[in-house]
């Protein structure tokens, strides 16, 4: 959504002239049809308005529903106080008197007080600027950074490999090489990595292509994040990409199996995991599913449900494919009593 401010200086035909300009100024990029509103703070014109979009669009999301995960983008040190981080609250809610992580150190803290959108509070949602006053036995101004996550426990699992689905700009002047060295920001990290291109050697401008960025050190990063590379000056800003895995695998990335998961992967929450499920291995490990998508287990437990799956000992299978494996376990069985009748049986690992 575009908000059009100082309506109130202009009339209506120059707004309009204003919004056809704008209009084309995004019909080159992913904002192309983007709706327009011409606000004004003085005269509250179309505040109300844009306010209503904007509601909608945060209710439409699983920001709210996930667990808490805020990007520090500045930390000091309060007198009086303690330690205090500011940032913005990605998805879930920040309560006083929570005990989180700091990632990817693992260090503990708990909630001492909060601010949200500058006004002191009990509780911050996602979508909000917040100041936290943290506190905890190894805390201190010197342990945090700019590009940390404040997170709920369960979110904790640093990664220095995310595999994305990567456009090139099509403004670059040539194509995007395999291993090509960047800058990565996302959330507020910044850190140097490299690009592994999964299909192909070479990356044309304009074109998407599945991607393993592999950085330098380790980040927090969920499924969903959006990515900014630049070039390795610094000086242009090069692609975009948006995390589908943020458990790269260091082997086998370019494997056909390795790509079938990612296009599974690369689809809405209700979508993924019915493909996994479909793939020739069959089955799905549920918690780091979840974790990696901030899905919270009950809202595994019903996307599961929902794909006509059983859970056994933390995987996910498809009815099929549990009578399958069954009728082999039993044919296995079978087989080794007929060749070895005095033998005890095999051994539940093999």
């Amino acid at each position: 959504i575009v908000a059009l401010t100082k309506a109130d200086l202009v009339d209506d035909d120059q707004i309009l002239e204003r919004m056809a300009e704008i209009e084309t100024l995004l019909s080159a990029i992913s904002l192309e049809g983007a709706e327009i509103v011409p606000v004004s703070a003085l005269t509250g014109r179309g505040v109300e308005e844009l306010k209503t979009r904007l509601l909608a669009l945060g209710e439409s999301g699983k920001g709210m529903t996930g667990f808490a995960r805020l990007a520090i983008d500045r930390s000091f040190v309060l007198t009086g106080a303690g330690v205090v981080v500011t940032g913005t609250i990605h998805a879930g809610e920040i309560r006083v008197d929570d005990r989180l992580l700091l990632s990817p150190s693992g260090l503990e803290a708990r909630v001492r007080s909060l601010h949200a959108q500058n006004r002191a509070a009990e509780i911050g949602r996602a979508g909000e600027r917040c100041a936290l006053n943290l506190a905890g036995p190894r805390l201190s101004k010197d342990a945090i950074r700019r590009g940390d996550w404040v997170i709920s426990p369960e979110l904790h699992a640093p990664t220095d490999r995310v595999d994305v689905r990567l456009s090139l700009l099509g403004s670059e002047g040539q194509p995007l090489k395999h291993w090509s060295p960047v800058h990565v920001h996302l959330g507020s990290a910044h850190v140097m990595g490299r690009v592994a291109l999964l299909e192909g050697e070479k990356l044309a401008p304009g074109m998407t292509a599945l991607a393993q960025v592999v950085l330098e050190e380790k980040i927090g990063a969920l499924a969903g994040d959006r990515v900014i590379l630049r070039d390795p000056s610094a000086s242009r800003t090069i692609a975009g990409a948006s995390v589908i895995d943020p458990f790269g695998p260091p082997r086998n990335r370019r494997a056909v199996r390795r790509l079938e998961e990612l296009r599974a992967l690369d689809r809405p929450d209700e979508d993924a995991l019915p493909g996994l499920l479909r793939l020739d291995s069959g089955f799905v490990e549920l918690r780091r599913f979840g974790q990696a998508r901030n899905l919270r287990p009950a809202d595994v437990a019903r996307l599961l449900q929902s794909a006509g799956g059983q859970e056994f000992d933390g995987f996910g299978f498809l009815a099929d494919a549990v009578a399958a494996a069954r009728q082999n376990i039993v044919e296995t069985l079978a087989a080794f009593h007929r060749d070895k009748p005095d033998a005890p049986g095999l051994q539940p690992e093999r």
